[in-house]
């Protein structure tokens, strides 16, 4: 009897949403995206830019002030132009610190540091398994993520969207690759 009054409640489950599955399972993608920021010390911000991901935790995100960061699968370097200076950390480490990477790099690993469950109208939220990180609304369509929202550590709301998401043939090492420009220097 116990079984059959759960029943309901196990049917009740919502399945993840189709584009969830598609994402975890692209090997490649490209698209432009807009980064927004809202918070009472500096109003709204908005930084535009092209995204590169690919398997093996490659990552090249290209802001168009400048600023790069780039994944080869095993350390993340971001180089602010501005400044002529790059920094260098192990994505390992990173991922732990920043694991909203994992949603660019590994989104099948996401499980390790977030419960992730589907919510009405196709989004999934992502709910921290650690006290201070953030909670994560996702939206997607198709076979591709388009929107993630949270609220950072400072209180500030934060919107990432992909405006043109697509599949790409794997495009090799090269645009994960960093080379220090002349001048240029490690921090």
């Amino acid at each position: 009897m116990l079984f059959l009054a759960l029943v309901p409640a196990i049917l009740a489950v919502q399945p993840m949403p189709p584009w969830w599955d598609k994402w975890l399972q692209i090997p490649s993608f490209s698209s432009s995206f807009v980064q927004e920021g809202e918070s009472a010390a500096f109003g709204k911000l908005a930084r535009r830019g092209i995204i590169q991901s690919a398997k093996g935790g490659r990552l090249r995100v290209e802001y168009e002030n400048g600023l790069l960061l780039l994944c080869d699968g095993s350390q993340l370097i971001q180089y602010d132009p501005s400044t002529r200076t790059a920094q260098r950390h192990y994505l390992e480490d990173v991922s732990e610190e920043w694991p909203l990477l994992r949603l660019l790099t590994d989104p099948a690993s996401l499980r390790h540091v977030f419960h992730v469950s589907p919510q009405s109208g196709g989004a999934v939220k992502l709910t921290p398994k650690t006290v201070g990180l953030p909670e994560v609304i996702l939206e997607g369509g198709g076979n591709f993520l388009h929107k993630a929202a949270w609220t950072d550590g400072t209180g500030a709301k934060q919107e990432l969207v992909l405006t043109s998401p697509k599949t790409q043939h794997d495009p090799g090492s090269a645009p994960f690759t960093f080379k220090l420009p002349t001048g240029a220097k490690w921090l």
